[in-house]
């Protein structure tokens, strides 16, 4: 019944219509065009939209409230930065009600209309990162764009070399049960390398709009640690990786107020790694060659009723398949011992159909509804062949509330499906088809659902301020966790389960404030987020927090845009979370992240960054407490503490327009 549905949606778009710019479209509330930046120091359209009056970019990918012709990137961020100004004509502020566009629950969009060049825009941007130890990791790329007649044409090469910002010097310290304390010194270090190569073409196809994108991209990676303590263990791990992506979207307007959207996107990923441990008495080897395969089909009609009214409805299908194979060997095996790898193959597929709507009542109030039914199935082929469907609704409302341009409330309801992945699925199916004569009990696993509700509150200031609160509330049920599985000999394993309803809360706060009394062109900026929930634990039954959840984040920046150059500094307060296995507790924790930037902008077209990063010299620790047994026992097997202390570097980077 789904596939009938999407390919006959499919077989509308093909039937006669007229052009996308068709349709009930109404002249933006605002435009800006250059003559509005002159004096300020910008070359990209990430760099212009700063200086939009009371406007903020929010969201990402697909749902963003800035669009490129009419369309949303799939890459919000990398498609403004890559954008030159010069090749902008307008941007367009684009009020609910004011023009036939999907506005995604945004209060208002950005639409950044490109000119038509005749000539292409190349642009080389190089870039390093320079460490105290005097390593360098350089990275280069290249972009050529060229837009004409409604058509756009771009692509681009990048290679780069990186550091593994979580490696460094530290110390390792072990303490057994009977009080014996065993230090190790660890030195490890982390590096990758690699390309990537895309393309992408948009513009008319059969009277509607086509756009096409390509990527594909090489990565080569490596982590070597050493620990030290009169003996010596060696780790070592290696990973090869070859991914490509293919993306196209197709658009049109059948009639006025009717509009079907088709989207297709496919992703193939072919990896080989190898993992070593080295001790004096154990040596041991895993490798693993894995090749997945993604993929998706959508179809999205919209009607737009009248301008007070627009219906939606539409339907996804997506699919995950991979074979894996692995083989592990080490000193435990004789000479005369060859073992088979391991193989492994499984599918995973994702549904959804949907309907939805847009009511805005009146100037002020906009009111948004839906509903989805999701469904999801995963097969397992191997020693055993598994298979486990399920399937939910999701209803959504919610209403904004808007009676000025500084101001809005917005108060929303929605059922929410968790996700739940292939291998968790794997974990149960393991127990329940090859050793169930083991098992105590039947296992069941099943995705949390839970009701997010929340409420926001948005004020604009000072023509650039920003002040956004939002509490948000939500009901979990059957929430998700590691919890004991125990067995007919006696054993106590670990697997993933359901721990029973739980809450989960958090209260958000972004505040932007412009100190141009003081600093001309000077802004302020403060993220602050509170977590907090309550779980029933399964080994102890008492309430406790969500596993690997940090308590809060919070993040402080400043900077200051100036003709010809701009500057600022950014603190990070790091995590410090905790997680529950049945016989372990495990803690992480990362300090403050201090980074000091400056941009010099000589021309419109070239610009030079220079960026301290890592000031404080991050530091990580991980705690891990084991037990003998389950953890309610507190009959301890041993304790682990492992902390790592990283480096400042230096990043260059140059971009230059041709």
């Amino acid at each position: 019944m789904r596939l009938l549905w999407l390919t006959s949606v499919c077989a509308l778009a093909l039937l006669p219509g007229q052009a996308l710019a068709g349709g009930e479209t109404i002249a933006p509330s605002a435009r800006y065009t250059a003559s509005d930046f002159v004096g300020k120091p910008v070359q990209s359209a990430a760099d212009a939209l700063k200086y939009i009056p009371n406007f903020i970019v929010t969201g990402s990918g697909g749902s963003s409230n800035v669009l490129i012709d009419g369309q949303r990137p799939s890459d919000t961020n990398d498609a403004l930065a890559r954008l030159p100004f010069n090749q902008i004509e307008r941007f367009e502020r684009i009020a609910p009600g004011s023009a036939s566009y999907d506005m995604q629950g945004h209060s208002e969009l950005i639409n950044i209309v490109r000119k038509s060049m005749s000539k292409p825009v190349v642009t080389l941007q190089s870039s390093a990162n320079i460490y105290p130890d005097g390593k360098v990791k350089p990275q280069v790329g290249v972009t050529w764009q060229k837009n004409q007649n409604g058509r756009n044409l771009e692509a681009g090469v990048n290679l780069y070399q990186n550091h593994d910002e979580g490696t460094g010097h530290g110390d390792k310290y072990t303490t057994y049960a009977d009080g014996t304390i065993r230090h190790q010194a660890l030195n490890s270090k982390g590096q990758s390398e690699g390309a990537e190569v895309r393309g992408s073409w948009a513009g008319p196809a059969s009277g509607g709009r086509l756009d096409v994108n390509g990527t594909v991209r090489y990565n080569r990676s490596g982590f070597d640690a050493i620990y030290e303590n009169g003996v010596t263990e060696y780790e070592q791990r290696k990973n090869e990786n070859l991914t490509q992506e293919v993306a196209g979207r197709y658009e049109r307007s059948v009639s006025k107020k009717f509009k079907l959207n088709l989207n297709l996107w496919g992703k193939r990923n072919v990896s080989d790694s190898r993992t070593d441990h080295q001790k004096p008495d154990q040596l041991s080897t895993y490798t693993e060659d894995k090749e997945t395969s993604e993929g998706s089909l959508s179809a999205q009609a919209t009607w737009h009723y009248s301008k007070a009214l627009m219906l939606q409805a539409g339907g996804e299908r997506r699919f995950n398949t991979f074979d894996a194979q692995g083989l592990s060997i080490g000193s435990w095996l004789s000479d005369e011992e060859r073992p088979d790898p391991s193989r492994t193959r499984g599918e995973e597929q994702r549904g959804s159909l949907y309907i939805s709507s847009n009511w805005r009542p009146n100037e002020t109030l906009t009111i948004d509804s839906g509903l989805a039914i999701e469904s999801m199935t995963f097969r397992h082929r191997g020693v055993y062949a598994a298979e486990r469907s399920y399937e939910y609704p999701k209803p959504r409302l919610s209403l904004q509330w808007k009676p000025d341009q500084v101001l809005q409330v917005r108060l929303s309801r929605a059922r929410e499906v968790g996700y739940m992945g292939y291998w968790d699925f794997v974990s149960i199916a393991n127990w329940q088809y090859e050793r169930p004569d083991q098992l105590l009990y039947p296992l069941n696993l099943v995705p949390y659902r839970q009701w997010s509700n929340e409420l926001s509150v948005d004020y604009r200031f000072w023509e650039k301020g920003q002040l956004a609160l939002s509490y948000e509330l939500n009901d979990i049920d059957d929430a998700v966790e590691r919890v004991p599985l125990y067995t007919q000999n006696g054993g106590i394993e670990d697997i993933v389960g359901n721990v029973g309803d739980g809450a989960n809360q958090q209260i958000s706060t972004r505040l932007s404030v412009p100190v141009d009394n003081y600093l001309e062109n000077g802004m302020i900026r403060l993220n602050a987020t509170w977590y907090d929930s309550e779980i029933t634990d399964p080994v102890t039954g008492r309430k406790r927090r969500i596993s690997g959840q940090t308590p809060r984040s919070l993040s402080l920046s400043f900077n200051q845009d100036r003709p010809g150059m701009s500057w600022g500094w950014s603190v990070d307060s790091g995590w410090d979370n905790t997680s529950w296995r049945a016989k372990e507790v495990s803690h992480s924790e990362g300090s403050h992240w201090v980074s000091l930037y400056a941009e010099f902008k000589p021309s419109p077209k070239l610009s030079v960054r220079t960026e301290l990063q890592n000031l404080g010299a991050r530091t990580t620790r991980y705690d891990v407490t084991r037990y003998e047994g389950l953890r309610s026992g507190n009959v301890l097997s041993y304790e682990e503490s492992t902390q790592r202390n990283s480096e400042p570097k230096l990043y260059l980077r140059i971009r230059n327009e041709l």
